[in-house]
């Protein structure tokens, strides 16, 4: 993420699990069942792909990286989803943050982090996420839960999600605050919901009925 950098792309980082059996959405897999859980996986996967790919279309200066945690293969990557793929290398997702957020980029201006958790995202949110980052350093897509789906910086944020819980309610509040505590404005973009619970999968098949 360096401005000095020689190009103006936004690295799009895509978080994803490989899709293996009771290793994805395990929250979920407790009320429905392993073999359900990993179908609501794939589905999610799918939607964000195509989500991904739509968003690079409309706004050439995003380039979308799949950094996957497991094995790759069973990833079903769409023959035009032209991107990087990499290895998370740890096994926490803190780390994992922590080693594309805190070191500039020497080929992009900025980057933005989602998960492939999120129903109900669109093409828009992504372009609304990058652009943001335009007029700010750090931009923030706030989920219905606490925490965030999605996460864009222009400058170096090492050090910043040492003081932040992930996954819980008080997620985003702690971010914001120690983003203000390093002195870094932010701005937040479109809230989003993930799929964690049979609740959070009945709201996602209704609203597909209504489609």
């Amino acid at each position: 993420m360096n401005q000095t950098g020689n190009t103006d792309l936004i690295e799009l980082a895509v978080f994803v699990r490989s899709p293996v059996l009771r290793k994805v959405k395990t929250r979920l897999a407790a009320a429905i069942g392993p073999e359900k859980a990993l179908e609501v996986y794939r589905e999610l996967l799918a939607h964000t792909f195509k989500a991904v790919i739509a968003a690079s279309r409309l706004s050439p200066d995003i380039k979308p990286v799949l950094w996957h945690r497991g094995p790759v293969g069973p990833i079903d990557i769409p023959a035009e989803f032209t991107m990087d793929v990499r290895p998370q290398r740890h096994d926490s997702m803190s780390e994992n943050l922590h080693e594309i957020l805190r070191a500039p980029s020497l080929t992009c201006r900025g980057v933005i982090v989602i998960g492939a958790d999120h129903p109900t995202l669109e093409p828009g949110h992504i372009v609304t996420m990058a652009r943001l980052l335009d007029g700010h350093p750090v931009s923030i897509g706030p989920a219905q839960d606490g925490g965030f789906w999605a996460l864009g910086t222009t400058v170096p944020l090492d050090g910043i999600l040492d003081r932040v819980p992930l996954s819980c309610g008080d997620t985003l509040i702690a971010l914001e605050t120690a983003l203000e505590a390093r002195g870094l404005s932010h701005v937040r973009g479109p809230t989003l919901w993930d799929v964690d619970t049979e609740t959070d999968l009945n709201r996602w098949r209704k609203e597909m009925e209504k489609k």
